[in-house]
């Protein structure tokens, strides 16, 4: 998936509608990627207008921020490991969601899902990065820091 990709599933809300969520530990090598791309993209003109919310690990400490910007479309943005190779980007599918091992939050996504879909209706989305690794104390592995730039270049 690239940068077009992204926007392109996104187009049927206005910016100002969407909450990207991102998601990770930095200090775990690969799983702080998820942050990273979201940096990424709060720097693109075309989400702008977007709420950007660096969540790192604890998800359910932002629901009410969530549930205050009243969106349509909530992205969570982390690392997932989902078979594919180190430095894949692409959308995980909402109805096998707990079989992703997701990042190093404890929090399930399908609860964290389920809490905001009660106080407002809104769409999820899941963009899963396959990390490399996720050792404690290392720097992002060059796969993933050459995938994050891939990203907006293709």
């Amino acid at each position: 998936m690239n940068f077009n990709e992204f926007q392109e599933s996104l187009h049927a809300y206005s910016p100002k509608s969407i909450v990207l969520v991102g998601l990770g530990n930095p200090m775990r090598t690969d799983d702080g990627a998820g942050l990273k791309l979201l940096e990424k993209i709060k720097q693109t003109d075309v989400f702008s207008a977007s709420h950007f919310i660096f969540a790192e690990t604890n998800p359910e400490n932002y629901l009410q921020n969530i549930l205050d910007c009243h969106p349509e479309a909530v992205v969570f943005i982390d690392t997932a490991r989902f078979k594919q190779p180190p430095g894949t980007i692409q959308w995980l599918k909402q109805y096998n969601l707990e079989e992703f091992r997701i990042s190093t939050h404890a929090f399930s996504m399908t609860l964290v899902e389920e809490y905001l879909r009660a106080h407002q209706s809104m769409s999820f989305y899941y963009l899963g990065i396959q990390p490399y690794s996720t050792k404690i104390g290392r720097r992002m592995s060059s796969v993933l820091k050459r995938s994050l730039e891939l990203f907006f270049l293709k």
